[in-house]
């Protein structure tokens, strides 16, 4: 879906978490991305961490003219593609269903490059929004546990 769509194709993220030795912001198609070499897995030697690439469709409601002005949005990121997003979405049974007008209120895409693997450190975000994983392709480990009193 995401390297067929015309509108996908042409749609780049932005890297997040990069180490210190990386240029912030940097760019990538979304069709750079997704390549289908899937290079060395998340267990074998040699694996490379990778940083993910953010595509902030929710973004694209806010004012054009501060948009412009933005180095961390990108012209790719389009009410189009928002649109595509919300006609494809849908609310997994375990949710409740009204947290699809949330969903399409604020998507949020995170890519990793193929051949390497990603993840976060335990953290609790700032926004209280319903969100969902959704995995394309490879495989995902989830490690959840109490976090340790402060």
């Amino acid at each position: 879906f995401f390297q067929e769509n015309p509108l996908f194709s042409k749609l780049q993220g932005r890297r997040e978490y990069a180490d210190a030795n990386s240029s912030q912001p940097e760019w990538k198609a979304l069709k750079d991305i997704l390549r289908t070499d899937p290079g060395p897995s998340e267990h074998s030697q040699g694996s490379v961490r990778k940083s993910p690439y953010y595509v902030g469709l929710k973004d694209v409601l806010h004012n054009p003219q501060e948009l412009a002005q933005d180095p961390l949005y990108s012209q790719t990121w389009s009410k189009d593609v928002l649109k595509l997003v919300r006609e494809h979405s849908a609310i997994p049974d375990f949710m409740p269903p009204g947290n699809l007008d949330m969903i399409h209120d604020t998507p949020e895409l995170w890519f990793v490059e193929a051949g390497g693997s990603s993840g976060a450190k335990a953290h609790v975000d700032a926004h209280a929004e319903s969100t969902w994983s959704l995995q394309l392709c490879g495989q995902k480990r989830w490690r959840v546990s109490p976090i340790a009193a402060r």
